[in-house]
């Protein structure tokens, strides 16, 4: 029981660092270009 929670705790933390990382990429190829905020991709 305790594993159990043990990974879904660690597969959410996971999840939550790659969006992080996700949208910091995002952002940062963004400005970069010198896309405008209402630009699609």
């Amino acid at each position: 029981m305790l594993y159990f929670i043990f990974t879904i705790c660690e597969n959410v933390f996971r999840a939550f660092d790659t969006s992080i990382a996700d949208l910091r990429n995002f952002a940062g190829r963004r400005k970069a270009a010198g896309y405008s905020n209402n630009s699609k991709d």
